[in-house]
């Protein structure tokens, strides 16, 4: 080790001093520098500049007209500042998607249904069966709530799911960041934070050895993370891309999902009832923002109330 270690000092001091023909006849030691997955490390890298990258997700998102995906899902809750996460069993889930924002989860365990959530951009609805509980409210969330369920919208499900594309070049900027370790390229979008100043709101990473898209982390107006999704297994579907692994992060919000793509189909038309989730009879209503109202078994649920969204 010594000997390899003085090898290389005096290597770097000849090359230094312009001696290259002499460093050359010094023993030298090569690294495999590592690309991905079961990649050949001696494959040239792809290069790529700003619109080509913005075409690409623009393609991939505009391929997807509908999907109806059968997913293993796998949620933590908790977050890494605070020092402790906790994983639940995987369970089953069925994810409906239908431009331009409707979204359904419908998720199972062994004795039932476990979720289902639904949301037409705007608004969502989610329904307990355990806790008898039915939420309803508006998608942005304003004030989080202490309850990590409460702060579940499947909106944060879709802009994970489907990376949509930039609406403005020009608040665009690109940079390359390779070393040993990574070969990727990040597209990040900005907006104008009202002083005149750049407010950075969203990174997308591409792979330099394919040029996919393999993770998009999406900022707050203090620069802190809302959403960070990481992508892999990219498989074709009816002639669209679609990632078959991915693991979603919302620190602010303390929860996670992991998502395994175990069945999908693509742009064949979903049914509108695809997209209704109706309140069950004895669910206790809950408009976000308001206290639950108390619901005697069987009794009829209260009239939704007006009240923001929380």
């Amino acid at each position: 080790m010594l000997r390899r270690v003085a090898a290389a000092i005096v290597a770097f001091v000849l090359i230094s001093l312009g001696l290259s023909s002499c460093a050359s006849l010094l023993p030298s030691v090569s690294r495999k520098i590592h690309r991905g997955a079961n990649k050949n490390p001696t494959q040239p890298l792809a290069i790529a500049d700003k619109p080509t990258l913005m075409a690409i997700v623009s393609r991939n998102y505009n391929l997807i007209r509908d999907f109806h995906a059968q997913v293993s899902l796998t949620a933590t809750v908790g977050s890494v500042e605070k020092g402790t996460i906790k994983e639940y069993p995987n369970v089953t889930a069925h994810i409906y998607f239908r431009r331009p924002a409707d979204i359904r989860i419908l998720a199972s365990w062994p004795v039932g249904t476990l979720f289902d959530m639904v949301s037409d951009g705007t608004n969502f609805k989610l329904s307990i069966p355990h806790y008898s509980r039915f939420l309803v409210g508006r998608n942005e969330t304003t004030q989080r709530s202490a309850k990590n369920f409460e702060n579940v919208r499947p909106q944060d499900f879709l802009e994970a799911l489907l990376v949509a594309p930039f609406p403005d070049a020009r608040r665009v900027a690109i940079n390359n960041f390779t070393d040993e370790e990574d070969q990727v390229y990040n597209l990040s979008e900005f907006e104008d934070d009202g002083s005149g100043g750049p407010l950075i709101r969203r990174t997308i990473q591409f792979s330099r050895v394919d040029l996919g898209v393999t993770r998009q982390q999406i900022f707050d107006d203090d620069g802190n993370i809302l959403s960070d999704a990481r992508y892999s297994g990219w498989k074709y579907f009816d002639l669209a891309p679609f990632p078959t692994h991915i693991d979603i992060q919302r620190p602010q919000d303390e929860y996670g999902v992991v998502i395994d793509v175990i069945k999908m189909d693509i742009n064949k038309t979903i049914a509108n009832d695809r997209f209704v989730v109706p309140q069950p009879p004895g669910y206790t209503l809950q408009v976000i923002g308001e206290p639950p109202a108390p619901v005697a078994p069987g009794a009829t649920p209260p009239a939704r109330r007006r009240g923001r969204a929380q």
